[in-house]
């Protein structure tokens, strides 16, 4: 009997995973652990249950080979581990999202528009650096803050950085140093450049936005890790309301003392859940274009 046209389009639809939840899990447990035991341990299972599963993801796919008698990860499963608890802690952020906001008073109902927008580091050479950055959309989500604020014709301070090191992608007269083409300030927006990581440090941003009356603040730009985080809590610091706009604000991956690599997806999760327990609300793009006015 043949399946019927309706059913292979279906077929052709769906997601196939290679590895079940429960191999990953055990995958990612795996890196993180020291033996066999403690792989057990951590599993809550029995150690002749746990070494036949690994017996059998071996023989599955190439990512387990045993070395002097002991498991080990390929460079392929090391990789694939890596991404499943990346994936897997951006998933659990994701759930936590709506409950995140109410706890932290992120509804919109509660929020007003802010005074000012800082967009940091809005340049090329952010997109010169050997690794990617966290989300992919941050610039379009970028754009759409500006657009926002232009639209309620509400202040803009586009804040450059520079670096006296002349390798630097930032060092003065190089492409680095240029505007994103499509953040780019218009001609009557402030650019004020500076060569520190928190723009109020040795500037005159503080008496600027003071002189005008200026006391919340959005910022989302270039990078989260470094200029945002700085910026933010420089602001709130000084007793400026502040925003951080999560998807417009991009991150970079880092390396633990180990010399791990943390994925850019948790470095910004961590990061953003620092800020948010003391320093500033945390929105997405699509929470802060739903703030009333």
């Amino acid at each position: 009997m043949r399946a019927s046209p309706t059913a292979k389009i279906a077929r052709s639809k769906r997601v196939r995973f290679p590895l079940t939840t429960e191999e990953c899990e055990l995958l990612c447990t795996f890196k993180n652990t020291d033996g066999l035991q403690e792989l057990a341990a951590a599993l809550a299972k029995d150690v002749t249950v746990v070494s036949r599963n690994l017996k059998s993801l071996a023989e599955k796919a190439p990512l387990l080979f045993k070395k002097s008698g002991r498991w080990q990860l390929t460079d392929l499963g090391f990789t694939i581990a890596r991404w499943a608890e990346s994936s897997a802690h951006e998933l659990t952020e994701l759930i936590k999202i709506p409950s995140r906001s109410l706890l932290n008073s992120n509804s919109t109902d509660s929020v007003s528009i802010p005074d000012c927008l800082l967009v940091i580091g809005a340049q090329l050479g952010f997109l010169e650096l050997p690794s990617p950055y966290f989300p992919d959309n941050t610039i379009e989500n970028i754009e759409k803050i500006i657009s926002f604020f232009r639209n309620c014709e509400k202040e803009i301070i586009f804040v450059n950085l520079i670096s006296n090191k002349d390798s630097s992608p930032f060092f003065p007269g190089s492409k680095g140093t240029k505007a994103i083409p499509k953040l780019s300030p218009k001609k009557h927006e402030r650019v004020l450049t500076r060569s520190f990581n928190d723009p109020f440090h040795k500037s005159t941003l503080h008496e600027e936005l003071g002189d005008k009356s200026i006391s919340s603040l959005a910022v989302c730009g270039f990078s989260l890790n470094h200029c945002v985080d700085a910026t933010a809590r420089r602001a709130s610091d000084l007793g400026f309301k502040v925003i951080v706009i999560t998807d417009a604000a991009g991150c970079y991956e880092r390396r633990n003392q180990r010399g791990q690599t943390i994925p850019a997806a948790e470095v910004s999760f961590a990061i953003i859940a620092n800020l948010q327990t003391e320093y500033a609300i945390t929105l997405s793009t699509n929470e802060f274009l739903g703030i009333k006015e």
